[in-house]
């Protein structure tokens, strides 16, 4: 990390420019209005920038800064600007000891504390002993103009593993609806079979009834003739 100079100007230096040191109202917090001392931060944490300039590069920004240089520590407030090193997933990643290869996963995560911004980073290596993902310092994790030194959520992805595992449940929720669509069917078929059978038996009955139905004729016609022969001796 480059020396951080830290710039502060206001009206005394730009004499002939009209600039209200005061706002009307008594507010207190000055630097980026069109009030009061004009603050800028220069190189430290803002190494990573091109050019390392801003607001937010300086460790004393009229909005306060949370970070604590010394502890390396964050209360999650306003801070200075700064890029994580790396990720420690500990046990949120239960797929982690068996990357065969971290590098080029990239990890899409919220600034920790609000969702001000979001960074992108790109893995370098891992570290499974300590349960740790690095960061290449070259290549992005430095969205956002504040500091970021926790994540409040995030994913991982390009990671083999992760798709793979991934897959498999994919794999297992197709088995499962082409099961669930066989069984449908299935009962299906059972229904039209039941139904099938039901028309057979109504089929039946009716053959039945219309046997009974000649039965009684014929019955009728043998009782009548009888009786006319009966009659005739």
């Amino acid at each position: 990390m480059r020396g951080l100079q830290d710039i502060v100007t206001n009206a005394e230096e730009w004499p002939g420019v009209e600039w209200p040191m005061i706002q009307e109202g008594g507010a207190k917090q000055e630097g980026e209005g069109d009030w009061g001392d004009f603050h800028i931060g220069m190189g430290g944490f803002c190494d990573d920038l091109n050019p390392p300039v801003g607001y937010w590069c300086s460790q004393n920004p009229p909005r306060g800064n949370c970070y604590d240089p010394v502890k390396r520590t964050s209360k999650g407030c306003t801070q200075t600007h700064m890029s994580p090193d790396g990720l420690n997933y500990g046990s949120l990643l239960p797929n982690a000891p068996n990357y065969k290869n971290a590098t080029g996963a990239v990890i899409q995560a919220w600034r920790g504390g609000a969702r001000w911004f979001t960074n992108q980073c790109l893995v370098r290596s891992q570290d499974k002993t300590a349960g740790t993902l690095l960061f290449d310092d070259k290549v992005g994790c430095n969205q956002g103009g504040e500091g970021n030194v926790g994540f409040y959520q995030w994913w991982i992805e390009n990671v083999f593993e992760e798709v793979y595992s991934c897959s498999l449940l994919l794999l297992l929720l197709l088995f499962l609806l082409l099961l669930l669509l066989f069984l449908f069917l299935l009962l299906l078929l059972l229904l039209l079979l039941l139904l099938f059978l039901l028309l057979f038996l109504l089929f039946l009955l009716l053959l039945l009834l219309l046997l009974l139905l000649l039965l009684l004729l014929l019955s009728s016609s043998l009782l009548l003739l009888f009786l006319f022969c009966f009659q005739w001796a």
